[in-house]
């Protein structure tokens, strides 16, 4: 489940690479036409950035807390439930070799 949770977000972050690339190609084609400056054309590739990185954080949060939520339903143990678990096994395989002595 959380390999697909990082599939998912790694697909996105190569999209926002991709778009972020077309996105600098038509801008210099604009400058070249002399639409925009390359001021112009600067500010708006990192106005683009700035959005791409804030939507890229608000889907990783998304992600998270889908995953989160879907990890919850599904009933599974935590790190801590297994680790004290083990220590029970463990306390317990001891008391058998004990008695069996």
């Amino acid at each position: 489940m959380l390999e697909v949770g990082k599939k998912l977000f790694l697909l996105g972050l190569g999209a926002i690479n991709l778009t972020e690339k077309k996105l600098k190609k038509v801008m210099e084609d604009l400058e070249r036409r002399g639409e925009v400056t390359k001021e112009e054309a600067g500010g708006l590739i990192k106005e683009f950035l700035q959005k791409a990185e804030e939507s890229k954080e608000a889907v990783k949060r998304m992600i998270d807390n889908a995953l989160k939520s879907a990890v919850e339903k599904m009933n599974l143990p935590t790190r801590d439930e297994i680790e004290q678990l083990k220590r029970k096994i463990t306390q317990l395989s001891k008391k058998i070799d004990q008695l069996k002595k």
